[in-house]
C-alpha cells in the first residue's frame, strides 16, 4: 500500500520554545512498535501534539494538545509553520498517513515544568523523558530527532524568519 492509499491522520505538533530558545521535546520508546522497515521509530524525540479530533480546526488540535501534553494553556500559536507527511502505525494500530501541522509557541520563562497529567495512559505508557533542547545540543542525540529535518530548519525560527507558507519536513 502505497501512503496515498492510507488513511490520512490530521495532526498538530507545537514547537514550543522557552524564552531563551530551548525546544520542548519528549523521548518515545515504544517496545510494542513492530515496524522493521523502521527501526528508529522505536525510540525518538518529538513536539508535542497529536491527532486532529472531529470538529476541530489544526489550529484548536494544537491548543488542546498543548494543554493534555503539557498542561500549558492560553498561549498564543503562531500560523502553521510546516508540516511533515509519513506513514506509521500509531499506538499498535493499522498504517496511516499521518499528516502532522506544526505550530510555533514561544513561553517568557525559562525551562518550564510540563505537567502531564492530561495525557493518555497508552502515552504515558511510551514517554520516557521530557528535555529542553538547545539547537547546537540537538546533533549529540542519542535517539532521532524526529521529523528528522528539524534541527535544520530550527535556526530559521529562532532567528524569527517564520515562513509564508509551511515548509515540508523531512522525516
Amino acid at each position: 500500500m502505497s501512503g496515498r492509499d492510507l488513511p490520512v491522520r490530521p495532526a498538530a505538533r507545537i514547537l514550543l520554545l522557552d524564552g531563551a530558545d530551548h525546544l520542548l521535546l519528549f523521548r518515545y520508546r515504544d517496545d510494542a512498535y513492530a515496524n522493521a522497515g523502521r527501526p528508529q521509530l522505536f525510540e525518538y524525540w518529538l513536539s508535542p501534539g497529536g491527532g486532529q479530533e472531529a470538529g476541530e480546526t489544526l489550529e484548536q488540535t494544537a491548543a488542546r494538545e498543548l494543554a493534555e501534553e503539557c498542561g500549558i494553556t492560553g498561549l498564543t500559536l503562531s500560523r502553521e509553520i510546516a508540516v511533515r507527511r509519513i506513514a506509521l502505525r500509531v499506538y499498535g494500530g493499522p498504517e496511516m498517513l499521518c499528516e502532522e501541522h506544526f505550530f510555533l509557541g514561544r513561553l517568557p520563562g525559562l525551562k518550564p515544568a510540563i505537567d502531564t497529567s492530561g495525557q493518555f495512559q497508552n502515552e504515558l505508557d511510551v514517554l520516557r523523558e521530557i528535555r529542553w533542547w538547545a539547537h547546537g545540543d540537538m546533533a549529540a542525540s542519542e535517539h532521532p530527532i524526529v521529523p528528522t529535518g528539524l534541527p535544520a530548519f530550527l535556526p530559521r525560527i529562532l532567528a524569527g524568519d517564520l515562513p509564508g507558507e509551511p515548509v515540508f519536513l523531512e522525516g
